[in-house]
């Protein structure tokens, strides 16, 4: 239950155990998002991230590629030259896309 027993268990040879310079995201894993939860995700028509839940239903599909929980993760991997990223949080009035059922789905 400690980090000194999981890295006896699970990394006995690592001299670096726990590596605390590296922090890892376990939501970037296939999870299944909670629907109150908001995330950043690339508001592609602003070309930019933005906070909150009104991401298109097909990104709650494959959340490890589209919903981050912090703004470094998105900006970084979706807009790398954007000086602005993210955008401001989003204003909380729902857009009708995570909210509808898409025909395909």
């Amino acid at each position: 239950d400690t980090e000194t027993g999981c890295c006896n268990k699970w990394y006995p040879t690592k001299s670096d155990c726990p590596d605390l310079e590296s922090p890892t995201t376990p939501l970037q894993l296939d999870y299944k998002p909670d629907v109150s939860q908001q995330f950043y995700y690339p508001h592609l028509s602003e070309s930019n991230c933005r906070f909150g839940r009104n991401y298109p239903m097909w990104m709650k599909l494959s959340p490890k590629h589209y919903l981050y929980t912090t703004p470094q993760e998105c900006c970084s991997t979706w807009y790398p030259s954007n000086s602005n990223c993210p955008m401001p949080e989003d204003d909380g009035v729902q857009e009708g896309f995570y909210w509808q059922v898409d025909e395909a789905f």
